[in-house]
């Protein structure tokens, strides 16, 4: 789960949808996984706060571990620039054992 300044896991802030929960402390539990392995090269990918169909614009804002918004205090990804960004790592890895985030500028 990404952070916010602070480090607080944003899974564990009040602002974060009750409905949302569920999904991200399983994938929260999962990236902790990965990070124990010591055989394995992996690779997690969160996406932004919205994600959703749109236009590939190539204006992206790559990140780690913080949850990032852009200009527009918005935290968004089209499926399109996300797709961009996860062949771009699949081909030019710079994330190996890493969790990694993006948004569009």
């Amino acid at each position: 789960m990404l952070v916010d300044d602070k480090g607080t896991r944003l899974l564990e802030t009040q602002e974060f949808p009750a409905m949302y929960y569920a999904t991200a402390k399983a994938q929260s539990d999962q990236l902790d996984v990965l990070r124990g392995e010591t055989g394995l090269k992996w690779t997690f990918f969160s996406p932004a706060a919205l994600f959703e169909p749109g236009e590939k614009t190539g204006n992206i804002q790559l990140g780690n571990d913080h949850f990032l918004l852009n200009e527009k205090h918005e935290s968004k990804i089209s499926m399109e620039d996300y797709a961009s960004v996860l062949l771009d790592e699949i081909e030019n890895p710079q994330f190996t054992n890493q969790r990694f985030t993006a948004i569009q500028i």
